[in-house]
């Protein structure tokens, strides 16, 4: 049978000791754990050394933390265990403990080494006020473990190889960087910056503007955690490429901020509402089909990503975000996205033709709502051309009326004929009740032309 992987993530940034008592019950670091394993698996192991070891007297050694392990992996439960900003946790305590948490982190790392299946990964920053905490942590765990060093986003790639991907095919990675290097030389004008072919490969199947955008929603929205948030978009985002069947690079403009469970990380509260509104208009665009469907989308995403990071965007910088050869040609991006303007809500451009989301909405879009809404009833579009005509009339001294019979009058009379009206002639032969018109000369008939009633009503 398959896996059910069982994943525990402790963020010592989020659960210093203290809290960690009151809210979960638990004094140490490996109480927590226990006892999350069996939250999530009713595991009786788990809770039987949860009560063995709740406090720092006695640290778990390598053999009872191994058979809960062993345990999970023949329930085909492999444990995954995340224990994020461990230096933040351990700063809070004192001297005496952290020597126990140096202890536990020895055996749990030796434990993870006798089985198969599971996966330990421990993050440490190596901050100036901290250095010999990192050091001494590092030390035991470094005897029987792997230690990655994540010191900028360019380790991204390898760290999406081995903690998201089962393998990458060095065949399909070096056909699809050939492939976009290809189209960067062909294409030089379309793009904000192009990419060789050799660098593409080192990074597939991320796409290096992946790391910028990242980098930039790092600076610009605090809460953003550098490894385990940018293994989460990343993750997030391949997930939604396979269910949707994509493949190839991975581009800022694949990664689905409308997810709600990567939207409140990617996108700020004063934004939210809008690029709720604006999902909807895009799915309309894709509904009518033809060559921008596939790509509106993704567009719009790059839109947001950049704006959230404070900055518009051009045209050619999107097609860097978006572009990938199996979207078609790359000039569509810029055609695409003036088709967008005016139909996406809160898409605006700028006079300099760069493109930025606000929560406001933009004044084209605005007026196609409208219009939109008044061909829905054809009466209310004609009550409304009326009302603005008659808005532009007011104060004439004669009497005017618009787009209706006027009654029998012996003063001047004016008419702006009906542009549906097709025998206007009988204006002049009967009133509004159909009675003979005494006073034909002084009514006067303006007609509309044609050309420009069927621009106005379209």
């Amino acid at each position: 049978p398959s896996s059910r992987p069982l994943v525990v993530v402790f963020d010592g940034s989020q659960l210093d000791p203290r809290y960690l008592q009151k809210e979960y019950g638990s004094k140490t670091l490996w109480h927590y754990i226990f006892m999350e394993i069996y939250r999530g698996t009713m595991l009786d192991l788990a809770r039987a050394n949860a009560e063995m070891y709740r406090d720092f007297d006695t640290v778990p050694g390598a053999e009872p933390i191994a058979k809960i392990l062993e345990a999970l992996e023949a329930q085909n439960r492999p444990l995954v265990l995340l224990i994020d900003e461990t230096l933040s946790y351990v700063n809070n305590l004192e001297g005496w403990e952290r020597e126990k948490i140096v202890m536990f982190l020895h055996n749990l790392a030796r434990a993870f080494t006798q089985v198969s299946r599971s996966l330990l990964v421990i993050t440490l920053v190596s901050e100036k006020d901290s250095e010999e905490i990192a050091h001494r942590l590092k030390q035991p765990v470094q005897r029987v473990s792997d230690i990655k060093q994540v010191t900028s986003l360019e380790d991204l790639p390898h760290l999406v190889r081995k903690a998201l991907l089962e393998y990458v095919d060095d065949k399909a990675a070096k056909k699809a960087a050939s492939e976009m290097a290809s189209e960067y030389e062909r294409n030089k004008d379309v793009f904000s910056s192009v990419y060789i072919a050799e660098e593409l490969e080192r990074w597939y199947p991320l796409h290096p503007e992946v790391a910028k955008i990242i980098a930039d929603l790092q600076d610009a929205l605090p809460g953003i955690q550098r490894t385990r948030d940018a293994l989460r978009i990343i993750a997030w985002t391949i997930h939604n490429m396979w269910k949707n069947g994509e493949r190839g690079f991975i581009m800022p403009g694949d990664i689905p901020i409308e997810n709600p469970d990567l939207s409140p990380l990617l996108v700020p509260d004063h934004l939210q509402r809008a690029v709720e509104v604006d999902i909807a208009d895009i799915k309309k665009l894709e509904a009518q089909g033809g060559e921008c469907a596939k790509i509106v989308r993704r567009i719009y995403r790059g839109t947001v990503l950049s704006s959230v990071v404070g900055r518009s965007v051009s045209k050619r910088e999107l097609a860097t975000m978006v572009y990938k050869p199996e979207l078609g040609s790359p000039h569509l991006i810029g055609s695409c996205l003036e088709n967008m303007v005016g139909y996406v809500t809160h898409l605006h451009e700028t006079p300099d033709r760069h493109y930025m989301i606000r929560s406001s909405a933009f004044w084209k879009a605005l007026i196609r709502r409208k219009r939109e809404e008044l061909l829905k009833d054809e009466e209310r579009l004609y009550e409304e051309l009326r009302n603005q005509i008659r808005s532009l009339l007011k104060g004439a001294r004669t009497k005017i009326y618009v787009w209706e019979k006027p009654p029998d009058r012996q003063e001047a009379t004016i008419v702006l004929a009906d542009p549906r009206w097709t025998n206007w002639e009988k204006l002049l032969e009967t009133d509004e009740s159909d009675s003979p018109r005494l006073y034909k000369g002084a009514l006067i008939v303006l007609l509309p032309d044609e050309t420009t009633a069927k621009e106005l009503l379209s």
